[in-house]
């Protein structure tokens, strides 16, 4: 079920259903500050509210202007059954941005139905010929054929588990400060401060962190060097980046560049390929995040970090995931957390992608359990030409990428290991199987081990009740 809203301090937090106990435990135990800006509960939700009370249409039904017409297009109401309600959808608000009649929010990052005339899982718009919100969604038959055509020329082979790419390199800041604020080496920041003060990017949409929840990113749009320094880091939770492009185009800003983790960068694309431009026209750049899986904020940095390990969260200055979760203090102190421990607190969205090398980005940028150093596939001419010139100017230094074969290696793992998180059935499942050969051969591999489980199954029945008869 979707979460509840957040009430304030007092009000215990709810959460989806979620297959691990002990995150649903964690989550069971923790109070948050009142949550403002782009997660906070809308105030329309209370008018929808009482829209579907209305005793005259007790299932909510039927709207203030008579009955819904029905439409044969996909929208909202197939968003919310197929990705939405089966807890696939990984946030990235790209429906949000579509929206033209700005009837959909972000809440406790999940898209929500605001419009009062609509039920919760329809929209009067989507039945009368709106589609918009589904044809932006990455999980709802992305256009992920068209995409490729569109970057690459051509559909990505079974063989390219991280994707296209012209060459793979080590990058790090050659400024000290950059090295110091930015994370892995401050590759990123670094050319984005660079084209930002060259005039060659007027903008560039990030996530950066709240100034009102300790620890929570939000979407920012940042204009110079500084603003972009004061977004720098990662915080391993999630932020849906992509609504910043709807700030960049109130700023009437032309050329921007955007950072998100894969989903966010392929959700980029999507609008572009399925011909909503007017939110994408700026984007000149898409700086991909490699990305295995992100953290909920309230299981790990309220539950975890603050409620079970009693840090305080104004005392973290930095959080780094090298095989291990690092937590440096303001004391310099570094606590070290097992990634096994941290797992559990993982938002479920992240085990149905399957892309972790942000295939569809430019420039996939990853810290691999490297120290200083950004490991850097380089899949377009516009990501090449970008970086390429960086070096020219010193703004970043390059090594090869071999010096570094434990980070290939982890590359290799998780790259292969994700494609098998989509499964064949799944509404993104193009996404992971590029042919229909592979898409069957997944089938086939699929149905083989639901009938091994169930041979399994009936065995293991057939043995108690044979003890039983004894």
């Amino acid at each position: 079920m979707p979460a509840l809203s957040r009430g304030g301090p007092d009000r215990r937090i709810a959460t989806r259903a979620c297959s691990s106990p002990r995150r649903v435990a964690l989550l069971q135990e923790v109070r948050r500050p009142p949550v403002t800006g782009y997660h906070a509960p809308h105030p329309r939700r209370a008018d929808a509210a009482a829209c579907r009370a209305d005793p005259r249409d007790p299932a909510g039904r039927r709207n203030r202007r008579g009955s819904m017409a029905v439409s044969e297009r996909k929208h909202w109401k197939h968003l919310y059954e197929e990705v939405i309600s089966t807890e696939i959808c990984c946030g990235c608000s790209a429906c949000i941005v579509a929206c033209p009649h700005k009837v959909l929010e972000l809440q406790d990052f999940d898209p929500i139905q605001t419009d009062p005339n609509s039920p919760f899982d329809n929209c009067v718009h989507g039945e009368e010929g709106c589609s918009l919100c589904a044809m932006a969604c990455l999980r709802l038959d992305p256009k992920v054929d068209v995409i490729e055509e569109l970057i690459y020329g051509r559909r990505r082979q079974v063989d390219e588990i991280y994707g296209k790419y012209f060459y793979k390199t080590l990058v790090r800041a050659t400024e000290k400060g950059m090295l110091e604020v930015g994370q892995d080496g401050g590759a990123v920041s670094a050319l984005l401060g660079w084209a930002l003060e060259e005039g060659e990017l007027d903008g560039a949409v990030v996530a950066g962190p709240s100034e009102s929840v300790p620890w929570l990113d939000e979407p920012r749009v940042v204009t110079t060097k500084e603003e972009l320094l004061a977004a720098a880091g990662s915080r391993y939770t999630y932020c849906a980046t992509p609504l910043g492009l709807k700030k960049a185009a109130e700023k009437k800003l032309k050329n921007v560049a955007i950072v998100g983790v894969s989903c966010e960068s392929t959700a980029v694309r999507n609008l572009a390929a399925e011909g909503i431009k007017r939110w994408t026209r700026p984007v000149k750049l898409v700086i991909g995040l490699m990305c295995t899986e992100t953290f909920d904020y309230d299981a790990f940095v309220v539950g975890k970090l603050q409620g079970e390990m009693g840090l305080n969260l104004d005392d973290i200055v930095k959080i780094n995931v090298k095989g291990n979760v690092i937590i440096t203090m303001r004391d310099g102190r570094e606590i070290i957390l097992p990634l096994k421990h941290a797992r559990p607190t993982a938002n479920e969205w992240c085990h149905h992608c399957p892309d972790f090398s942000a295939e569809h980005a430019d420039l996939s940028c990853g810290g691999l359990g490297m120290e200083g150093w950004t490991l850097v596939m380089v899949r377009t001419e516009k990501g090449r030409d970008f970086l390429e010139r960086g070096v020219a100017a010193g703004i970043v230094e390059l090594r090869d990428a071999d010096e570094e074969p434990n980070a290939l290696r982890v590359l290799e793992k998780l790259a292969t290991k994700q494609r098998t998180r989509a499964k064949p059935w799944d509404p993104h499942a193009t996404a992971a199987y590029p042919t229909q050969q592979a898409l069957d051969a997944a089938y086939e591999y699929e149905a083989e081990k639901a009938a091994e489980k169930a041979a399994a199954k009936a065995t293991k029945v057939a043995e108690a009740q044979a003890l039983r008869a004894k």
